[in-house]
């Protein structure tokens, strides 16, 4: 056996002679051969422990450990993974079994994406010999570019299956299962997930995970103390999210996998012991009694009245149909408010068109994009009017929908109830889902890869001939920017095809490999603006931005995967939302001038026409406010400053560099901060 294998396999046993030996041949048989495998025998009184010791008499990649009084099975794998020799480790339980080309397939993944963890998926086996395709989990994860738990968020809904994964060893060893917790997968699995955004999928299943085995923790020997721990696992899981003030924007997946999971329990339960299950269960949701933003997002009717019937100590009518129908009847979601208020009334200090414009509901363009379907605008105009009542159930009452709806989408909404739909619903739908296949190819894997860094905004107006690097910053630039010779930039946004035309192959092969490109799209590609493909290398990402050039009803999106950037006419706002989708602790304004007639390089801006001069700074200046609005709600923790303000001042952090100072003396020194 090498001194240094490539993977350190870990396998807790404890009375498993039945399964044992088809588990440990699954392992062995491995197409990648050079591991070790630690098999820990933790107190069997069963013949598990002379089993183990056969196999490692036979194959010398076996090191076996005999803790003879038994530890908690968290215990166990921390004392595996600290013994392991390999740069990777993964974990087998000892009553499942693994495909032969687990482990080469999770290592070439790994390693080819240099990732901290590389998961797969698993077949469930149950009783009856019912086998269930688990490939849920992962289909909808990129195999092809590494990403994070805020890309896919949807994980936290499923089995932790710390098994199906291979976690690189510097990583792991950073980590450790919590020893006094029965059920320690599920805290485990809030650690790892919220400590990388390196996380690479095989889109195969890959591991049998039996459920078919009497002894299992999920088979049915429920007791008052499995009941307590099992809600403790999942009491301590969102304990960690809240300590990593993550909790809010992950309360739905968290609060689903305990309901699901505490729904599982109970039907396991015996009678006598149901009653106090359910309190458990009623401690742990109760913070979201009286949360009135959650939706319940991932609940089927039946989940999600097993909650409400818990929360309302409702125990003898968990299912009953008769209590869900007055149940339903009884909940307040909102007040009544009137559709004229949409704009001012506030719910937890976020107005409610607020609320709905940041889930992408705001018009018809934006409400097809996110069901992702033609075909449900197709029927009738009932089916249309029901199928709105669905989405925006949660803002108002129903009595007050068609009002409210009328309002916040203008005509378009109304025009769909009311008139003949075919060219409407043709082209809004189309363009809609056009702009979310583009933008889930691209932006998911960006949501907070920046979590806690400084960002600069390198935008092309003269005050950017003043600015003083900061250190270890991320810079994104705009247009022609990546010719100035100030910083280097990590990411460049290009807009204005026009004016950058001769550009683009100097754009294009700046900082190859280093520099990550995004060029824009217009939502019509007859637009003059519109970057043609001529014009884009495969190596650049493609975005749309809104089309809302004399419109200033237009606002930012929050979910970038989904909806399409700002424009306010400047491509430098599509940087500032990226940025912010990033989530930085700082974000320093360069060169975003509201006020100048030349760029930084003593170019001219687009047109000398008064009128347009006129327009485009009140259009930028609208987006400057709109921004300090919608940073103020949606990322409260990120710091916006403007370096050397012009046109800016005094709308967000104002600081200075010396030099500019110095050619700018009419301003008072006196109290300004310098850069």
């Amino acid at each position: 056996m090498s001194t240094n294998p490539k993977i350190s396999i870990i396998c807790s046993v404890f009375n498993r002679e039945k399964y044992l030996e088809q588990c440990i041949n699954s392992i062995l048989n491995q197409t990648l051969s050079d591991f070790e495998l630690i098999l820990i025998n933790n107190g069997s009184n069963d013949s598990s422990g002379a089993l183990i010791e056969q196999y490692a008499k036979k194959d010398s990649r076996i090191i076996t450990i005999h803790n003879n009084n038994g530890t908690t099975y968290g215990t166990a794998l921390n004392q595996g993974i600290k013994l392991a020799r390999g740069e990777y480790i993964g974990i087998v339980e000892s009553d499942d079994w693994i495909d032969r080309t687990m482990y080469e397939k999770l290592y070439n993944k790994i390693v080819e994406f240099d990732a901290d963890i590389a998961l797969c998926s698993f077949k469930r086996h149950l009783p009856g010999k019912k086998i269930l395709d688990e490939n849920r989990i992962i289909k909808n994860c990129s195999d092809e570019d590494l990403f994070s738990i805020y890309d896919y968020p949807y994980l936290l809904c499923l089995n932790p299956s710390i098994w199906t994964k291979l976690y690189k060893a510097t990583f792991l060893k950073n980590i450790k299962f919590e020893e006094n917790c029965k059920f320690c997968d599920t805290p485990f699995s809030i650690d790892y997930f919220f400590s990388t955004y390196k996380i690479c999928a095989v889109k195969e299943c890959l591991y049998n995970y039996r459920q078919n085995n009497p002894s299992a923790s999920t088979a049915n020997n429920v007791t008052d103390n499995t009941i307590t721990k099992i809600v403790d696992a999942h009491i301590l899981a969102k304990q960690k999210l809240m300590e990593k003030n993550v909790y809010q924007q992950f309360k739905e997946e968290i609060n689903f996998h305990a309901a699901y999971v505490f729904e599982g329990w109970y039907k396991r339960c015996n009678d006598k012991n149901r009653v106090y299950f359910l309190e458990q269960c009623r401690a742990y949701f109760n913070d979201i009694k009286r949360d009135l933003c959650f939706e319940y997002k991932y609940f089927n009717s039946s989940l999600k009245f097993f909650v409400l019937n818990i929360l309302k100590k409702n125990y003898k009518n968990i299912y009953s149909e008769k209590y869900n129908k007055i149940a339903l009847g009884k909940i307040k979601i909102y007040e009544k408010i009137k559709y004229s208020d949409s704009s001012t009334t506030k719910i937890l200090g976020i107005t409610v068109y607020k609320k709905i414009q940041a889930q992408g509901l705001t018009t018809l363009l934006y409400l097809a994009g996110i069901l992702k379907s033609k075909k449900d605008y197709y029927k009738n105009n009932i089916s249309i009017y029901l199928l709105g009542i669905k989405i925006f159930n949660y803002v108002c009452k129903e009595e007050k929908f068609a009002q409210l709806v009328r309002h916040i989408v203008k005509t378009e909404m109304h025009q769909l109830i009311h008139n003949d739909m075919t060219k409407l619903v043709g082209t809004k739908i189309n363009r809609a889902l056009t702009i979310q296949s583009q933008h889930q190819k691209v932006f998911p894997k960006f949501k907070g890869i920046n979590r806690g860094e400084k960002i600069v905004i390198i935008a092309a107006g003269p005050t950017l001939n003043y600015y003083k690097p900061i250190k270890n910053a991320i810079n994104i630039g705009v247009n022609k920017t990546f010719k100035q010779n100030i910083v280097p930039l990590d990411y460049l946004f290009i807009l204005d095809y026009p004016n950058c035309k001769e550009l683009f192959p100097l754009a294009n092969n700046y900082r190859p490999n280093k520099c990550k490109k995004f060029y824009g799209m217009l939502q019509e590609e007859n637009h003059p603006y519109f970057i043609p493909d001529m014009a884009c290398p495969n190596n650049v990402y493609r975005y749309y931005v809104n089309n809302s050039w004399n419109d200033l009803s237009e606002l930012y999106n929050y979910d970038l995967s989904n909806l399409p950037l700002p424009c306010f006419f400047s491509v430098s706002f599509q940087a500032i939302a990226f940025a912010l989708w990033t989530q930085p602790s700082e974000l320093y304004l360069v060169g975003c001038d509201n006020d100048f007639s030349k760029h930084f390089d003593n170019s001219p801006l687009l047109s000398q026409d008064e009128t347009w001069i006129k327009m485009h700074r009140v259009r930028t200046m609208d987006g400057y406010n709109k921004l300090k609005k919608f940073a103020s709600i949606y990322y409260p923790d990120t710091k916006i400053i403007s370096v050397n303000p012009v046109g800016l001042k005094g709308l967000f952090e104002d600081v200075y560099t010396e030099e500019y100072l110095r050619e700018h003396k009419e301003l008072k020194t006196k109290g300004v901060k310098i850069l």
